[in-house]
């Protein structure tokens, strides 16, 4: 939870650094990419954390395995959706 609430706050934050330079039109669309990304998180450690509900199951070992392998993935899916895909993350790169 806590790193999930962290990665809110950045996501926020930038957002709204973007809307303040933006014009009306662009602010919707930055808030509803801000809002998918939110969702998207909160799927990508809700599933991985199901798995680890599911290890007290008859099928322990493979939900074990899933919720190791799903949280060490975590912060390798958070690179790509936000710096190898982001659109803002490649034009800081560019700038550098």
């Amino acid at each position: 939870m806590v790193l999930f609430v962290l990665v809110v706050r950045v996501l926020i934050k930038h957002s709204r650094r973007k809307i303040v330079k933006s014009k009306d039109a662009k602010k919707y669309k930055g808030t509803l990419k801000t809002l998918i990304s939110i969702v998207s998180i909160m799927a990508m450690f809700g599933l991985s954390w199901l798995f680890g509900a599911f290890t007290i199951s008859s099928a322990s070992i493979v939900f074990s395995w899933l919720f190791v392998i799903f949280n060490s993935l975590q912060g390798f899916v958070l690179f790509l959706f936000f710096c190898v895909i982001g659109k803002d993350a490649r034009e800081e790169w560019k700038s550098v």
